[in-house]
């Protein structure tokens, strides 16, 4: 596969701001990431660990859109679940209903990840900055040669770990962020100026995800503002920065001028926010709107 997408699959349990339940569904980053690609390439596959009853409940999905699942690696009887709660604000509280221990075994190790990646264009993950984890990972990337991206965890942006990010970062090939992310990382009141200084890592593709108000990326010391989809509908935000990031890395990777890559960014995370949980199918027809859009965006 020249796409690998390093993150979980999770079962989805969502409980909206005003009670409503909506039941169970497929989620977690690496799954939105996973959408955020397909919307433009086949060529793409998930790794991560599942229980044993994940095909019974998601199989279908995965082959209505001829998804792989080869990298899908079943390590416990019971895959994740994520009991999603709302608020009015429209801040979520995420709860692991078999606890944090459950979560980190499903996770991919160094070792899985190389056994995918050896052959492949990009890689995405999201991960904290955990250095035992990274320097595996790096390593791995300085042997394969594919291009990185790291969308951090909210977790570990503290201004106490950004000389630790710093050093990871400092290997990565585009490395996303979020508004409240990146002004908690410098101690900084505004996004802007946490931008400047996060330009001086010297990584060779930002990405800063400022929500509703659409992205920023910086390359080659070069700011481009990226609109989001004019219109679009959000019935639930979740997994759109997965979604945006992954599809950055896919621009990225296959060439497209860094003003595009924010545009296949913002068209993925429409397509993937438009409904609750995962898009339920990738069509042709999704494709060539998908990309008339963005050659109309660009052309703007």
């Amino acid at each position: 596969m020249d796409y690998i997408v390093i993150s979980t699959a999770v079962t989805d349990d969502m409980t909206l701001a005003d009670g409503q339940h909506m039941g169970k569904m497929l989620g977690g980053a690496g799954s939105y990431a996973l959408c955020g690609i397909k919307l433009w390439s086949d060529n793409v596959t998930l790794v991560t660990g599942i229980g044993e009853d994940f095909a019974g409940f998601y199989k279908k999905w995965f082959a209505n859109n001829q998804i792989s699942m080869e990298g899908l690696m079943i390590k416990d009887p019971f895959t994740a679940v994520s009991n999603v709660r709302y608020s009015f604000d429209g801040e979520r509280i995420e709860t692991p209903q078999y606890g944090l221990d459950h979560y980190t075994k499903l996770e991919a190790s160094p070792e899985e990840i190389y056994k995918f990646a050896q052959k492949a264009k990009g890689v995405y993950i999201f991960r904290d900055n955990n250095p035992q984890f990274w320097e595996k990972v790096l390593q791995i990337k300085q042997d394969c040669g594919f291009s990185l991206m790291w969308e951090i965890n909210a977790s570990c942006c503290v201004p106490a770990m950004k000389d630790s990010i710093r050093q990871i970062a400092s290997h990565i090939d585009v490395f996303s962020i979020n508004r409240r992310e990146i002004c908690s990382l410098f101690g900084a009141v505004k996004w802007e100026h946490a931008v400047s200084q996060l330009a001086e890592w010297g990584i060779p593709m930002l990405f800063v995800r400022l929500g509703a108000k659409g992205a920023v990326i910086v390359r080659d010391g070069r700011r481009y503002m990226i609109p989001s989809i004019p219109n679009a509908i959000a019935k639930d935000v979740t997994g759109g920065g997965n979604s945006s990031s992954a599809a950055v890395l896919y621009g990225y990777c296959e060439k497209f001028e860094p003003f595009a890559c924010g545009v296949m960014g913002s068209i993925s995370a429409a397509y993937c926010i438009k409904q609750y949980g995962v898009p339920p199918i990738f069509s042709e027809i999704d494709r060539e709107s998908a990309v008339n859009l963005r050659e109309q965006m660009c052309k703007k």
